[in-house]
């Protein structure tokens, strides 16, 4: 449904683009959403994603992705989000993945301190721009800063509370100190001191 700013009325997506396939979003759980801010808008599915161009009046589903002699299964999406450059990050159930939609290309990562080595497969559940050239990744094993330009994976804390913990919300303040919700509780990470707090919400 479409909700008016003024949240007066709703209407159905399907009643305002006749073109939408009812069926393709019936069969999977959506767990995000993001609009390209232009034409497209991307769905992350419980199988793979769906572009919907306005433009176009196209709805297209993708469970794998092909380019050139590769080819991908995407797995469950559960965030995306674009960078400066109009690629795609998207957090799956099989680590991060890289999506060039223009071009085709697409790379996997899996989350990773080079210094605590920790190379175990993650599931990357949320993606939170942190700058035009970084992103805060939550993992099924803790939180990372990921540089985009470098493709390098960096702990935001080498605290095992935080660390050895699914980490599936995270908020940046206007002071940039980072909010880190986790199956053990909320964290709040203090930038300036390089400090890691934990909240009791009891």
């Amino acid at each position: 449904e479409v909700v008016t700013a003024q949240q007066t009325s709703r209407q159905s997506l399907f009643r305002l683009y006749p073109f939408l396939k009812r069926e393709l979003v019936e069969k999977v759980r959506l767990n995000c959403v993001l609009y390209d801010g232009s034409v497209c808008l991307w769905l992350g599915t419980s199988n793979g994603i769906q572009q919907i161009r306005f433009d176009s009046a196209r709805h297209i589903a993708r469970q794998t992705l092909k380019y050139q002699n590769q080819q991908i299964r995407i797995g469950q999406v559960f965030d995306i989000e674009k960078d400066a450059s109009d690629n795609l990050w998207l957090g799956t159930d099989k680590g991060l993945l890289f999506y060039n939609p223009s071009k085709g290309n697409f790379s996997r990562y899996t989350p990773y301190d080079k210094d605590m080595m920790n190379t175990e497969h993650k599931e990357v559940y949320t993606l939170v721009p942190a700058s035009s050239e970084e992103f805060l990744i939550g993992t099924s094993w803790g939180v990372f800063r990921f540089n985009i330009n470098y493709r390098e994976f960096t702990a935001v804390a080498d605290n095992p509370d935080v660390m050895n913990t699914a980490v599936k919300a995270i908020a940046i303040d206007s002071l940039e100190n980072i909010w880190i919700g986790t199956e053990k509780g909320l964290f709040y990470y203090l930038s300036s001191a390089n400090s890691l707090l934990q909240y009791d919400l009891k």
